[in-house]
């Protein structure tokens, strides 16, 4: 079973059709979530400078993408005919998707409550007032 880079999207997701009442069933919409891949920024500069040639070597040369091309690649798979119908589909940045296994099932229920008392704990301490 993989993991996904977007684990905690995830989480939130489901987070929300379990606490907040005011969310729509999910079985009425389909989700996505989607990694369209690496993009060539400098999001990362900053963390010692070894990580820094790292990362610039690696965003700018080996595997980093455009904005435009992660577009394409997200609207690309928003437009699929491939995606699941009242559930969640989950693309990677090659286009591959699949649906909860087992244990990313069993990952999102044993996370789920804390992600939850997280977010709300954040959103009493953060919100605009």
């Amino acid at each position: 079973p993989g993991m996904t880079f977007g684990i905690g999207n995830e989480i939130m997701i489901e987070s929300l059709f379990k606490y907040d009442k005011n969310y729509v069933d999910e079985k009425k919409f389909t989700m996505v979530s989607t990694h369209p891949g690496i993009l060539s920024t400098d999001l990362h500069r900053g963390q010692g400078w070894a990580f820094d040639i790292f990362e610039y070597i690696l965003v700018h040369y080996l595997v980093g993408i455009s904005e435009e091309e992660a577009g394409v690649r997200q609207s690309s798979i928003l437009v699929s005919e491939k995606l699941h119908p009242s559930g969640l589909t989950l693309v990677d940045h090659l286009g591959h998707a699949r649906v909860y296994d087992p244990v990313m099932s069993e990952l999102i229920e044993q996370k789920r409550d804390w992600m939850w008392s997280f977010l709300t704990a954040m959103e009493r301490n953060h919100a605009c007032k």
